[in-house]
């Protein structure tokens, strides 16, 4: 029992939080004290999404019960990630809402690997996209509880994207995408004519039917501004077509 002093000491100076910049926390949770200890920091509050908070001390927790969170190799997309989990049981993020909420945790911690301020610009970029075809969806078949939880784990997605292209070459592939992306953006919207056309048992009227093209071309030209390189228009394909 002499030592116990020093132990405690040594549990406290092993844990590496970084301090928070611009009211925003970029700590760096350490997973191997217990987590029924308590640190100095632990009730700081992290900026997950907008509308999702936790402290130190619960991402601490988080990552204890789900290492797969922490890995630093072989990161999987975060549907696989999800549902392949130890740590199933767990209510914090067993329904649909604690779902949403796990791929929040899932990009705040790819986040600090992928380097948060090198990928601003492409985090906030994809986001827009894949909320824009998100949106786009949402509104041809009349919006669903599907759609909401969608946009909660856009951040997730997101995240992977980049992850996933650091080991490609999308990054450097520089060339004309011009008529890559008017294939693209004109099969979108041949879609959504098909969609509209086609939707006769949900009660639109023609007035209706011609509101929802107006509204949904406006979010693809959208869409077609921000798809500036190669590398937007692959994770545009990719998403839209493994989600709708």
């Amino acid at each position: 029992m002499k030592n116990l002093p020093y132990l405690l000491l040594l549990v406290l100076f092993s844990a590496c939080i970084h301090p928070s910049t611009k009211g925003k926390s970029t700590a760096k949770i350490n997973d191997t004290i217990p987590k029924d200890i308590t640190l100095p920091g632990d009730k700081d509050s992290v900026l997950i999404d907008e509308d999702y908070k936790l402290t130190k001390g619960e991402l601490r927790k988080i990552l204890i019960e789900n290492p797969e969170l922490n890995k630093s190799e072989f990161i999987q997309h975060p549907d696989i990630t999800y549902y392949g989990r130890a740590n199933k049981n767990t209510l914090v993020f067993g329904s649909e809402t604690g779902q949403d909420n796990y791929y929040g945790v899932y990009a705040y911690f790819l986040k600090l690997k992928n380097g948060e301020k090198k990928y601003r610009q492409q985090r906030e970029t994809l986001i827009k996209i894949y909320g824009d075809i998100n949106s786009i969806y949402g509104q041809l078949t009349g919006g669903g509880t599907y759609f909401g939880h969608q946009y909660s784990r856009i951040l997730g997605y997101a995240e992977y994207s980049i992850w996933k292209a650091k080991d490609k070459d999308y990054y450097t592939r520089d060339y004309d995408i011009s008529k890559q992306k008017a294939l693209y953006i004109n099969a979108l919207r041949q879609h959504i004519i098909d969609e509209i056309v086609a939707n006769n048992n949900n009660g639109l009227t023609p007035k209706d039917k011609r509101k929802l093209q107006s509204t949904t071309f406006k979010t693809v030209d959208e869409l077609d501004k921000l798809i500036t390189n190669y590398f937007y228009l692959k994770m545009a394909q990719e998403f839209e077509y493994s989600n709708y």
